[in-house]
């Protein structure tokens, strides 16, 4: 019979450092885990392996479920995107008077724009500017691209942590 591969190899090495540690004790699991991973050049320390077998233990016991802490974060994120976005896109009208000069208060009552008369097509927002997202550094404003995603990724952990 071959060697286990893949995801089996990965429930093979559970069980037996499992096994160790009944055996002997998490201290002799660790260092023999951590000598076999170093001999194939895998540098770990004694507490990286004793993570491993948390995070391992609980995946076997259902307490760690990835998939559905990615659904949270993916709906959490476009709820953050969707409010966001409509923030935008209910400014964007207001923003747009303003630099076209059509809610000038300086206007007498007789210079009033008359029905035919309007913003020109080059004025206003463009019907592509409308379908266009707000980029991060629209959002948050900071000069340096990384900068702009880590308060992304910021707003969406506390968002999660909210959701908890």
């Amino acid at each position: 019979m071959s060697d286990p591969t893949g995801t089996a190899n990965i429930l093979h090495q559970f069980t037996a450092y499992d096994q160790l540690r009944e055996d002997y004790s998490p201290e002799v699991a660790n260092a023999l885990t951590q000598k076999n991973l170093a001999r194939h050049n895998v540098p770990a320390t004694s507490g990286e392996v004793e993570a491993w077998h948390r995070i391992n233990t609980a995946a076997a016991n259902s307490k760690l479920d990835i998939p559905a802490e990615r659904s949270t974060a993916d709906a959490l994120a476009n709820a953050a995107v969707a409010a966001i976005w409509e923030t935008v896109s209910t400014s964007a009208p207001a923003q747009a008077l303003e630099t076209t000069g059509a809610a000038d208060e300086d206007l007498d009552e007789d210079e009033g724009l008359d029905e035919d008369e309007g913003l020109d097509e080059d004025e206003g927002l463009d019907e592509d500017d409308a379908d266009e997202l707000p980029s991060l550094n629209d959002i948050y404003g900071y000069e340096d691209d990384e900068d702009n995603e880590e308060a992304a990724l910021d707003d969406v952990l506390k968002a999660q942590e909210r959701a908890d």
